[in-house]
Parts: structure tokens; sequence; C-alpha cells
């Protein structure tokens, strides 16, 4: 029997969701191994195949493996990526050091950008030695004014070969309009250093922005190497333990082969928690989605069934041109340490986490330090002997002893105190980001229901909820939230996005700007046949870049799928619709015209035969009593103390059934806490609703 698979590999846990042609499905969370990532892709499968064979279901063959990766956002955040050099136009080998304006504050928290004297920029991804200069000048109309000197740039590459470099980054000024240069330059590296990994940028990020285009040109290089020897074990030894090849989720949200992946690895940053995106757009049409993993805190939103989007992002401050789900991210999660400021006066959660290795003090692999998890313990929300189904025994004797020694003592507090204290500061970091998220892009969170998946997800969304005054949370298909990007995997469509720089004013003739836009059509549909696809399947998706005369602010707004002279009088309009939601009514600047940056397509092809729905729980008519299975004390208010709680067992739910709070939940690999006043119910698709 065939099955498909859903891999995503996080900082401290790998989660993998197995399914089968009739809908049966399987899920295993087993621990990360930084040191060599494919043992734990190795490890989940093994695992899910033995939660198979415990049903009854052996000797499966797998038909397609999906794995959602952190390797390149790893290799940029460990600064372990390749000797990067970069080749660029003579006068502007600068560009990458001087950063823009927001290089400063570019991704960090409000708490961070108040300190002003604290702020400094980035350690540079590669270093001004390693920057050649060419010859070379193409003006804004792609006229080459100076041509290539090719024997110029041939000394320069050999000198930063000699230098150790192994990567090579290439992005000159105007070559998004004009690629000869950078073309002919890649070629020359190829005959000068054989073997080395090469990016140039009009391949990588084709379009204005001459700083964000070359960060991820460099980021490219600079993870390349490490991104493809990576896969090529992986794909080496998955063939030869399962017989199976694997393909790659990218951070646009659609998988691709390997070989694809390796080639533009700058879009698998954030590629695990856009799988976790995607699979959440099915649930409402308004989604607040959350994942709260071991190391990091992730948000995104869904407005009317799709996935914002976004066409730069940022890492480590360096903001890059790379069109994404739009994710925002801190370091809350279950591993975030729990500490005492400098001050000795207060206390502060994340963002270092204490990741897979050694882990939480309760894991009792040596860490010291106390986390959210160990918070958890101590306050009563997790059962020590109930951890990940009862296959991980925890040591809450650690634990009170982390918090006791590391927090407590230093403020003053009891441990409880503590402990309540620091899980309070989650949830209001947490409620903060979302804020951003929402508020900050225009949208009112009351408006959304909060989609909550991950290892501790579903444990803190019910308080998040309440601090945000959303008043409704979904446990997305029960126990399968705990691995739900690894589902998100699985179910991922192949997906392509081409993109090119336009730069017009508005009105553009309607014939010339549909012949640009079939010309990248014709070219992703082509990407996806070469990957399986048929092209009968293939549906795309056609979005403009666009800004008003005179401002710096771009913003993506959706095409029709026909462009007409009418098609084109409609695009100023929606522009403004999309720009007044975001910066306030009567900020558009319609006087000043409305220009063309650049064009996109997104082509999308299912990439599956198998339903992966679960099915929903089986009815059982009047069957909505809960009994809980035993008792347990809880801490949910600091002020009351403990209070004995009934928890509920997660087997067996029945649609229809519910639970008012005080209580708590427990489905094996994650726990949800129904705090009082709050009710869970049980609905015929089989999520969990939290009513707030």
């Amino acid at each position: 029997m065939a099955i498909e698979l859903g891999v995503d590999i996080g900082g401290t846990f790998t989660d993998v969701v197995a399914s089968d042609e009739y809908g049966r499905m399987w899920s295993a969370k087993v621990p990360t191994t930084p040191a060599n990532l494919v043992d734990c892709f190795l490890d989940g499968i093994d695992a899910v195949l033995t939660e198979a064979a415990f049903d009854g279901y052996k000797d499966l063959a797998i038909e397609r493996i999906v794995h959602g990766t952190t390797v390149a956002t790893n290799l940029v955040v460990q600064r372990a990526g390749a000797a990067v050099a970069l080749l660029t136009t003579r006068g502007f080998r600068d560009t990458i050091h001087i950063m823009q304006g927001r290089g400063y504050i570019a991704g960090l928290p409000e708490d961070q950008i108040t300190n002003i004297h604290l702020l400094k920029k980035p350690a540079p991804l590669v270093s001004k030695q390693m920057i050649g200069e060419i010859d070379e000048r193409i003006d804004c109309n792609g006229t080459v004014v100076v041509k290539l000197n090719e024997e110029r740039a041939r000394d320069v590459i050999r000198k930063l070969s000699s230098a150790g470099a192994s990567s090579f980054a290439i992005c000159l000024l105007w070559s998004f309009v004009n690629e000869i240069h950078e073309r002919r330059l890649r070629e020359i590296v190829e005959e000068e250093c054989p073997g080395a990994y090469i990016s140039i940028s009009c391949e990588i990020a084709p379009r204005t922005g001459e700083y964000a285009r070359t960060v991820a040109s460099v980021i490219n290089s600079f993870v390349g190497p490490m991104v493809q020897d990576y896969f090529t074990r992986l794909e080496r030894e998955t063939a030869a333990k399962y017989r199976s090849t694997v393909s790659v989720l990218q951070s646009t949200g659609g998988s691709v082969s390997t070989e694809e992946a390796g080639r533009n690895p700058v879009r698998l940053l954030g590629s695990g928690p856009v799988a976790g995106t995607m699979a959440s757009a099915a649930l409402a049409d308004n989604v607040i989605a959350i994942d709260m993993g071991g190391t990091t805190f992730d948000v995104s939103l869904i407005v009317g069934g799709s996935p914002l989007r976004s066409n730069i992002s940022v890492i480590h401050q360096y903001e890059y041109s790379v069109p994404t789900i739009e994710i925002q991210s801190i370091g809350s999660g279950g591993g975030s340490i729990v500490w005492v400021d400098e001050l000795g006066t207060s206390l502060r959660v994340g963002p270092k986490s204490a990741g897979a290795e050694p882990g939480p003090a309760c894991y009792g692999r040596g860490g010291t330090q106390p986390t959210v998890t160990d918070c958890n313990v101590v306050t009563g929300f997790l059962d020590p002997e109930r951890f990940l189904g009862g296959r991980m025994k925890l040591k809450p004797e650690c634990a009170h002893d982390a918090i006791d020694r590391g927090v407590a003592s230093k403020l003053g507090m009891s441990t409880i105190q503590a402990a309540h204290g620091a899980i309070r500061i989650v949830d209001a970091q947490m409620a903060g980001l979302v804020r951003q998220v929402t508020i900050g892009r225009g949208y009112d969170p009351r408006d959304f229901v909060v989609c909550a998946y991950g290892g501790a997800g579903p444990l803190h969304a019910p308080a998040l909820a309440r601090e945000l005054g959303v008043a409704r949370v979904v446990i997305p298909r029960g126990s399968l939230a705990a691995v739900w990007s690894a589902y998100g995997a699985a179910t991922a469509d192949l997906s392509v996005v081409v993109e090119r720089s336009l730069i017009r004013n508005l009105p553009i003739p309607a014939n010339e700007l549909e012949t640009e836009i079939k010309a990248l059509e014709q070219q992703a549909t082509a990407r996806l046949v070469t990957f399986g696809a048929a092209e009968s399947g293939i549906t795309l998706q056609r979005f403009a870049d666009l800004k008003y005369g005179m401002q710096a602010h771009v913003l993506e707004v959706p095409l029709e799928a026909e462009l007409d002279a009418r098609a084109i009088e409609r695009i100023p309009s929606s522009f403004g619709e999309i720009y007044e939601r975001i910066f306030g009514s009567g900020t558009a600047y319609r006087e000043a015209g409305v220009q063309l940056t650049a064009v996109r397509v997104q082509a999308v092809a299912p990439g599956t035969n198998t339903d992966l729905k679960l099915p929903g729980p089986v009815s059982s008519g009047n069957g909505t009593e809960f009994s809980h299975t035993s008792m347990r004390a809880v801490c949910w208010d600091v002020v009351r103390g403990f209070e004995e709680t009934p928890v509920f067992p997660g087997q067996g739910l029945v649609a229809g059934q519910h639970i008012d709070g005080p209580a708590i939940l427990e489905l094996g690999i994650t726990t949800i806490p129904v705090h009082p006043g709050q009710s869970l119910e049980v609905t015929l698709s089989g999520d969990l609703h939290i009513h707030v």
C-alpha cells in the first residue's frame, strides 16, 4: 500500500505525518538532531512507519515525501555558510554594508527599537575584502554604457578565489533590465573556478531595489553549497532506505524538487512555518495562524482564504527580495529560557532557547536553565508522566530547581510565582507580535479566529486569544495540531513563482502588460511540467507590484486573469483600497499617479492524488457528555493558587461533546487547557473549538 509523507524539522522536534490513499493517517514526533539533520529526518520516518505497523499496516511503499526545512535559516542564523565573494558594479561595493536607513531596526521587536543606544548593524554577510568591483555599466533602459571588461574581471575573480572564496554572488546594478553582463560573468567564474557555487541576481531577485537584491544573492550563495550537500545526502539515504524521492517546501507555500531547491535555497528561508499556514487556510476565511514550537513563535495571517504575501523579507536585520508567505517570528517557544535582567529586577523570557540539546531542565539531559516548558510543568499544565504521549518522562524536580535557582531566588519570589509570571510574560510577548501582524496591517484581530498548532501552540492559545479579545480558538483536527506543519507539507501543492521588473507609469497598454505576463506564465508552466505536473492541472495567479509616484512603499496587487483596457483602469482603484487599509483612510496619494515596478506569476499544480483530510469524529447521537479520567492540581491564577482540575483524554472524541473550563484536555503529543470561563466543543470536522 502506498503512502505519502510530510516531514517538518524544527529547532527542537521533528514532526512527520503519513497518509494512505484511503485517508488513514499516522503521525510521529522525534527530537531534532542539530548535528546531523538527516538522522532525525530518517528517525521520524521510521517512527511514523512504526505507528502504522502498530495498526497492522506493514511493508508500506512511500510514494512521496515533502520536506519543510530550516536548514537554510539555521546556516544564516549560525553564520555557518560558505566563504562567499560578491561581484558587483564598480563604485557599488559598499551597498551591502551601508544597508538602508532601516538597517539598524529591520526585523527587531519594538522593545529593542526603543533602546537607541543599543542599536547596531548586524555582522556583515560578506567582508569588504571579499567584494570585487567589476568594470561594466548598463543604464536604467538596458543600454550597455560600458562594456564588461572580461580581462579585469578574471583578475578580480582569481584574487577572490585565492583569498578563499568557494562561492560567488553576482549582482550588477541594472542586471534585472539587461542580463547580458551577469550571465557572461557567471561563465567567466565557471571557467576560472570550476565547481564553485554561483548565484546571479537576475535569476534570484530580478527587480528594483539594489540593496535587497544584493542581500538575496549573497544569502543564496552563502547557504547554497551546504544546502546542496544536505539534499544530496538526504536523497541518497532516502532512496537507499525507502526507495523514494524528496521534494522541498519553499517559502512561497509550494514544493519543488531538491535540485530546484538547491539552486534557489534563499527561497527555503521560513519553509517550515509556511507549511502550517497553507494548511490553516482551509479552516476559515480570516485566520490568525500561530505556530509555537520549542524554539520560536510564528504568526501568519489569512485573509479571505488566502495567506498574506510579502516580497521583502528580513533575517537578522537584513532585508532581501524574495516572494514569501508573510510570517513573523520571535524567540518565544517551549524551550525559551526564562532569565533575570542584568539589574536583577525584571523577569524576562527568550529569545535564547535551550533547543533540543540539552533542552529544558525537566528533560533531564543536562539542561540547567529554566524554560517555558519547565514553567508549564511546575504550574501543572503539563503532566510529567504523559509528555509526548508518555514516551518521554519529564523530571519536575529539575524544573523546580532550575526556576528556583535561576529566577525565583533572585527576585524574592516563590517558584510558583516565578513560573506563572514567566507564562504571563510569554503570552503577552506573543500577543504583541500578533497585534503587529494584524493591527499593523490594518486588520482588527477580533475579526479573526486563532488557529493554534505546534507542540506548544494549543497549550498557550486560549490565554493568548483572551489577551487579544479573539472569540474563538481552533485546534485543527485535534491531536494533528501538534504536527500541523508536517501535515501542511504532506498536502503541499507543487508551486513556482517567476517575476520580472517592469517599470511603467499607469495606465499601460493592456496588450503590452498581457504579453509580459503571458511570457511569465509560459515560463512558470514549463518549470512545473519538469517537476512532473500535468499541464492541464496547473492554475496561474497574476500579481503586480505598485507604488505611488515619488513614494517608496511598494504593495502587491492581484491582477485579473485577462487584461483588457477596463481591467487596466481598475488597477489603481484596487491599489488605493489596499494602500488605505494598511496606512489609513485618506493616505492614498492618487494625484501622484501609480507606478508599476514588477509583475509576478505563481503557478500551482496538485502535488498529490491522496485524500489527506481526516474524517470527522463518529457521531453518537446524544453523546455530548465528556467524562474526565483524573484530577490534577493546576495553577490557573497565582492568587488563588493550585486548584484541582479535571483532566480529559483526547481519544475517542465525539462530535458535539463539550467541556466547560477549568479543565485540561490531553491529546497525546499536545495539551489543551480550557481556562475558567471558557468552553471547548468538538466539531463535525474533527476540529476543537475553544470559545473564549
